[in-house]
């Protein structure tokens, strides 16, 4: 233990320490209002610890040196390090197990001094979490960093002041996600795609969440016009594999009946074979009556989501009437008796927070299909 409000520099500084395995530096110095609130500490030191396995960083940064025995690197709430010392560190810590980064802006460099695209190489990372760093640390480490089929969890969390570079920021953080497409790893697969945010999980411990933070409406129609683009960059990464993934089940939400417009054709694109699909709706409920239309392509008639068996549809923000989405199902339902072997059938339909014609629901009877309601009038 250092005692309190003493230089740090006389215990670590200028020292070699051959055995230490664990440091954890914490730093509660707030001065000023420039560059932030607070100004972290810095210790001014090279870490001569060939055995350090595990270095935590919690408002202050270091002087970097190569950390070869590095199994677990946490930095939250700093300034630093450059993109050039992270890029670095990793490089010459092929042991690192677990990267954590939260709150993090990075300083500006000189352009001459850009880091090299040279590919960093974990092959034991299990872990990686992404939490409010700046941009352009997190595109930067994602351009370079390609995690191995042992890395189970991966979380990426961006709030961002602008949008430029955002559509290959999502198929990098596709790629990080899903290690070298190991699609059979999307589990409980979720879309939100909303005015505000994009968010996507591949499964609980796999996801990128992308919000904006006071973007003028120039910088909103300029950087994010369709959210939809950015999850389909995201999904072409993690499916990058052949024959399509077979995910049975989704979960979908959006704020727009074009966003649930794109979000059903992406499911379509990527996720053919789900059967059965959650939506919750803010407006735009009558964009699922596409699922009743059949296209032409090539001259085969094709169907949105052929394999959909369950559909539940969840209203969010407002009461609306769910009468043309049982006939959507009831006319999917007659086709699919006339083509079984490419068509299934709707066999159960799950509704919430609307209204339906008593009506309505007898024809659901009549043709054989369930039915689940919560907080639905009957009219």
């Amino acid at each position: 233990m250092v005692p309190a409000a003493e230089n740090l520099d006389p215990y670590l500084a200028d020292r070699d320490h051959p055995k230490l395995n664990s440091l954890s530096l914490y730093g509660d110095h707030y001065f000023g209002s420039t560059p932030a609130p607070w100004i972290p500490l810095s210790v001014k030191l090279q870490l001569r610890t060939p055995q350090l396995a595990k270095l935590q960083l919690y408002k202050c940064h270091i002087t970097w040196n190569d950390l070869p025995n590095l199994r677990s690197l946490s930095v939250v709430l700093t300034y630093g390090p450059k993109l050039t010392e992270l890029i670095q560190v990793l490089q010459s810590s092929p042991l690192l197990e677990r990267l954590y980064l939260e709150r993090i802006s990075i300083f500006t460099e000189d352009p001459s001094n850009q880091a090299p695209l040279i590919p960093i190489n974990l092959p034991r990372l299990s872990t990686i979490i992404i939490r409010e760093v700046s941009f352009s640390l997190a595109s930067g480490l994602f351009a370079r960093l390609s995690p191995p089929p042992t890395c189970h969890n991966s979380k990426i969390e961006l709030v961002l002041d602008h949008g430029s570079g955002l559509p290959g920021f999502c198929h990098q953080a596709g790629r990080v996600c899903i290690p070298q497409g190991l699609a059979e790893q999307i589990t409980d697969p979720r879309l939100h795609i909303l005015s505000h945010a994009l968010y996507i999980q591949v499964s609980p411990d796999r996801s990128l969440n992308i919000s904006r933070a006071a973007w003028s409406s120039q910088e909103e129609r300029s950087a994010m016009p369709r959210r939809s683009e950015l999850a389909r960059g995201f999904f072409e990464a993690t499916t990058a594999v052949s024959p399509k993934p077979r995910v049975t089940q989704f979960h979908l939400r959006v704020d727009s009946r074009s966003n649930l417009a794109e979000g059903l054709a992406i499911l379509h694109e990527f996720l053919p074979e789900v059967e059965e699909l959650d939506i919750g709706i803010e407006k735009g409920l009558e964009a699922l009556e596409v699922l009743g239309e059949s296209t032409t392509e090539e001259g085969s008639t094709v169907w949105l989501l052929p394999k959909l068996s369950v559909l539940k549809a969840k209203m969010l923000a407002s009461s609306v009437k769910f009468d043309d989405i049982v006939a959507m199902a009831i006319k999917r339902n007659e086709a699919a008796a006339l083509s079984p072997q490419t068509l299934s059938p709707i066999t159960l339909l799950g509704l919430a927070y609307g209204r339906v014609q008593s009506e309505s629901l007898g024809r659901l009877d009549e043709a054989g299909i369930k039915y689940e309601m919560k907080g639905v009038a009957v009219l």
